[in-house]
């Protein structure tokens, strides 16, 4: 794709950051299918990934443009073949997610309430400084737009649910 970095140097870089803010969430879009991807290559993002620090993925499939020079490349990935690749890293991001979530199970973060409450509990939702979506047990929806504390109580492969824990 004519990128000019190496994989190296990406990795390098996500985990400086990481290691100079930690907590920090870091999402990467994910792009399965380009021209002469076979499995090998396929192979070596899955392990890139598995062994980076990143906590969010978007997953998209290469998709030809008329008049780009990759349109017209040779080992056009089959739809079948994207489709299943997407999944696998689907499934992986989602497990990365999970694992940094759980990272702070006990932990008190700040959380701003959003408008919108759940849709199921209609419990108060918000989101941390680490993009962290909580629903929150004991706030109010009147607190939306205020950023209040919240001990993480517990962590589902779906959810992250926490306790307002004070007044704000």
């Amino acid at each position: 794709m004519k990128r000019d970095y190496t994989s190296r140097f990406y990795v390098e870089l996500v985990e400086d950051i990481t290691r100079t803010v930690p907590g920090t969430a870091l999402g990467a879009d994910v792009m399965i299918g380009f021209p002469g991807e076979g499995d090998g290559e396929f192979n070596n993002t899955v392990r890139l990934i598995e062994n980076s620090p990143l906590t969010h993925l978007h997953v998209f499939s290469y998709s030809p443009r008329p008049g780009t020079p990759a349109a017209t490349m040779p080992e056009q990935a089959p739809e079948q073949v994207k489709k299943e690749r997407s999944s696998v890293l689907r499934a992986l991001g989602r497990k990365k997610n999970f694992h940094f979530r759980r990272a702070f199970l006990g932990s008190e973060l700040n959380v701003v309430i959003e408008d919108k409450p759940d849709r199921e509990t209609d419990s108060p939702t918000g989101l941390t400084d680490n993009y962290i979506r909580v629903k929150v047990s004991g706030a109010q929806q009147s607190q939306s737009g205020k950023e209040i504390p919240v001990r993480i109580a517990e962590v589902t492969e779906n959810e992250t649910i926490g306790v307002f824990s004070g007044n704000y």
